[in-house]
């Protein structure tokens, strides 16, 4: 993404303001999370970038990774809170993170 497209998402949704309930800090950058991911035809437009902060777009790429329908789940609230600005989506996508990221982590050691 380029740094005026991230600049402009930045704008929408306030500097530090992260969809997993989340802040931006110096050691915990906001990235860029595509909803709809590029490998998947997704497009790098304003609708289908949320901003999450580092730590937690790690987390909930474990969890698209290991629980696909709980990612899915998410990305649809993402879309919900781009249309809505309803901030207990937010709020609600943190519990999840909470939630389903030591069960996806857990996934990972069965191996």
């Amino acid at each position: 993404m380029q740094p005026k497209e991230f600049k402009h998402i930045m704008k929408r949704e306030g500097r530090y303001h992260c969809y997993c309930g989340g802040i931006e800090t110096k050691k915990d950058r906001l990235s860029c999370h595509h909803i709809i991911p590029i490998r998947d035809g997704g497009k790098l437009v304003l609708w289908n970038c949320a901003l999450i902060a580092r730590k937690n777009h790690d987390k909930f790429n474990l969890i698209e990774r290991k629980l696909p329908l709980i990612a899915e789940y998410m990305n649809n609230s993402f879309l919900e809170y781009i249309h809505t600005g309803n901030y207990m989506i937010v709020k609600e996508n943190k519990r999840i993170l909470q939630k389903y990221y030591p069960r996806a982590k857990q996934m990972c050691k069965k191996r």
